[in-house]
């Protein structure tokens, strides 16, 4: 079976909306872009994953790992409101936004 990519981007620590949350982003008048981001880390997933446990499921599970066990590698600060969960499916691209309760969808985020 199949797997997926998966891209965490985060904004740099000196910017205004880093850690904000899509409320706020709104207001700035700022749609969230990956030009802004800074990619700090990416890996596979089995697309069986996906499939037995559901979307949803499989980002709070990233968030979660993110948060409270790092792989080794990570050089990235904790998964927090205003970072972006990239998931590349086979020739489709979609980006989640860590948003304080939760994730969004960024149609435009590339």
């Amino acid at each position: 079976m199949g797997k997926n990519k998966i891209t965490i981007y985060q904004l740099p620590a000196d910017n205004k909306l880093t850690f904000a949350s899509i409320n706020v982003f709104m207001k700035n008048n700022v749609k969230p872009k990956a030009n802004m981001y800074n990619k700090v880390y990416t890996f596979e997933m089995e697309n069986k994953a996906f499939k037995d446990n559901g979307f949803k499921k499989i980002l709070d599970y990233i968030f979660q790992k993110f948060n409270f066990d790092h792989p080794s590698d990570y050089k990235g600060r904790s998964l927090s409101v205003s970072d972006v969960i990239v998931v590349e499916q086979e020739n489709f691209k979609s980006a989640h936004f860590v948003d304080t309760f939760g994730f969004k969808t960024i149609k435009d985020f590339f």
